[in-house]
């Protein structure tokens, strides 16, 4: 029973994936992408989107909206301090900038 359970959850995140990718494809393409950070981008996007089945949040804007924080605070980073974006964009994926948006406030 276990089992099914979690392929429900699996089919519901794989199709809550594939909604969620179309919405940031943009800052994945513009950002994420020339730094060769995508993949590691939808592998986030994917978990975060199989946690929100598992825990039954609402909604799924918090993930674009975490998305969104992480790029914005690493192209300010960047503006600021005159590095990369890369550098930052980088930086926010090893240190989980996204997921701690998202969790913190999916509480």
């Amino acid at each position: 029973m276990n089992i099914k359970h979690n392929d429900e959850i699996k089919k519901k995140a794989e199709e809550r994936f594939k909604e969620l990718l179309p919405l940031v494809k943009v800052i994945i393409e513009r950002d994420f992408k020339p730094c060769k950070l995508d993949k590691h981008l939808e592998t986030i996007l994917y978990d975060l989107s199989y946690k929100a089945i598992e825990k039954n949040w609402t909604g799924w804007k918090i993930i674009i909206y975490g998305v969104f924080y992480a790029d914005e605070l690493a192209r300010s980073l960047a503006e600021k301090y005159d590095k990369g974006l890369c550098h930052y964009l980088d930086m926010a994926l090893k240190n989980a900038w996204i997921e701690r948006y998202v969790l913190a406030l999916s509480k």
